[in-house]
């Protein structure tokens, strides 16, 4: 059996049958004014709480595709640095802005997981930003180890 209950409008403030005892407005004009009405009071309060499950969703991204395209040890994998807010994702074969491009949406991390992590150890590697730095202004490879002592020792 249905029942209905008498209900007092929330804006117009008339009588009317409501079919859940939760209704609070009468019509579908009446519920875009409350819904507006609450948009108003609630709509900061919404945002951080939003802004704030959006980085937890992003850190939780970043630490699965860590650990996936890390084989397990979160570490740089040249140099052997641990600490996960310095990692990130590299493009082996240096192409990350166009892959960016491409991907057009979200985070490198967030397309990772959504494509079920392509290419671990061939496409892509876990470095720290140092040794990312290091890549970068070397045209895409690190310099050899004694390259990089024969340079200090002319510099000190």
């Amino acid at each position: 059996m249905k029942r209905n209950f008498l209900k007092t409008c929330v804006i117009c403030e008339k009588q009317f049958y409501a079919l859940r005892q939760r209704q609070k407005a009468c019509s579908t004009m009446c519920m875009a004014k409350l819904s507006r009405e609450f948009n108003k009071v609630n709509y900061w309060k919404n945002i951080k709480y939003q802004h704030a499950r959006g980085q937890i969703k992003c850190l939780q991204e970043k630490l699965d595709v860590l650990q996936v395209y890390s084989n397990g040890t979160m570490k740089c994998k040249h140099c052997g640095f641990d600490d996960v807010a310095s990692l990130s994702i590299d493009h082996i074969n240096n192409n990350g802005g166009k892959h960016r491009k491409k991907i057009n949406s979200g985070t490198t991390y967030d397309w990772l997981v959504r494509n079920n992590f392509p290419g671990i150890n061939t496409e892509y590697q876990v470095l720290c930003m140092n040794c990312q730095f290091i890549k970068k202004t070397n045209g895409g490879k690190f310099p050899d180890d004694k390259k990089i002592k024969q340079i200090y020792r002319r510099h000190n």
